[in-house]
């Protein structure tokens, strides 16, 4: 025995069927679409995350230093600074590194940030703690803790008669 919509020739029930049929498609797409996105945001937090915890428990053994002496003053020094500071210094590095101020620097000044940079890095690391891509910072501040910490590790990258123009 067939089913009497089936039969019916009005056309109205079919209407009315494409169009709920259209509804709950578009809501099932929107559901979709909201949560993927979410779902997507927790898992790059989560690869994130777990990347870091796995390469912090050797950060600083990792890194092939340009000056293994000089990369682990560096790395003592970022290891003893209070949040406001790291995030300074942090901020200066994210600044500079891959600009063209960067790639006019003589190689004992680019080996020295790329030492500086990477005792950032492996101290974040370390820390487990994701590392910001923050690229503003307090110049007042980034010359005290230079003058005060810094300086006198870089003086120990200049060799050759080059010199850092830091």
């Amino acid at each position: 025995m067939p089913i009497p919509f089936l039969r019916c020739e009005s056309g109205a029930v079919s209407i009315d069927w494409v169009v709920l049929s259209a509804a709950v498609a578009g809501l099932g797409i929107a559901v979709v679409t909201v949560v993927s996105v979410g779902a997507e945001t927790r898992s790059n937090a989560f690869v994130t995350q777990t990347e870091v915890w796995r390469k912090g428990e050797h950060a600083k053994e990792a890194y092939a230093a340009h000056q293994q002496d000089g990369f682990m003053a560096m790395y003592e020094v970022a290891a003893t600074l209070e949040d406001v500071d790291l995030a300074t210094v942090n901020g200066y590095a994210n600044s500079y590194r891959g600009t063209e101020d960067y790639e006019a620097w003589d190689e004992a000044t680019r080996n020295m940030f790329d030492d500086f940079d990477a005792s950032i890095a492996a101290h974040y690391a370390e820390m487990r703690a994701v590392r910001s891509s923050e690229t503003t910072y307090e110049q007042e501040r980034f010359d005290r803790l230079y003058r005060d910490e810094y300086h006198p590790i870089a003086q120990s990258y200049q060799g050759d008669g080059q010199t850092y123009a830091y």
